[in-house]
């Protein structure tokens, strides 16, 4: 994505996954702001309400939430026709071909697997900032669908 400064969020239920990923966020001086959010609902109501101040540019989703799902939060934000370009990695500790396969279906726009060391968090990032996702607004092939870090 090109474009001076970046917002993107993160839907994690670990806290600890927060932490790490707002500390790798502040390195890179193409992002402008982290939004969290630990629930499903609570990022939805967000995208939904109309006092936000910040609209994410790209949107990380953990896939195993409570309540409601990262599958099942996509499937909400895909159905919003003012979101349909809005970039979402699906990020999560699954490897899992049906798990690729269901949110490659229901229109996220990559797959990335947590990683476990800070550095490969960072390799991620750098990954996922080189993308112009304006000229890119669906999917990777399946084939190119999983980041592999």
């Amino acid at each position: 994505m090109k474009k001076d400064k970046l917002a993107i969020a993160l839907l994690d239920d670990d806290h600890e996954e927060h932490l790490l990923f707002k500390e790798v966020a502040d390195d890179f001086s193409e992002i402008k702001s982290v939004l969290s959010f630990a629930k499903g609902k609570e990022m939805l109501d967000y995208l939904r309400g109309e006092d936000k101040s910040i609209l994410p540019d790209i949107l990380f989703l953990d896939l195993n939430m409570p309540l409601l799902s990262g599958l099942d939060c996509l499937i909400e934000i895909r159905k919003n026709e003012k979101y349909k370009n809005l970039p979402v990695v699906i990020y999560s500790t699954s490897s899992s071909e049906k798990d690729k396969e269901a949110t490659y279906q229901n229109g996220a726009n990559l797959y990335v697997n947590k990683p476990v060391e800070f550095s490969d968090m960072r390799k991620i990032f750098n990954e996922v900032l080189k993308i112009n996702w304006k000229e890119h607004s669906g999917a990777f092939n399946f084939q190119k669908f999983f980041l592999a870090i």
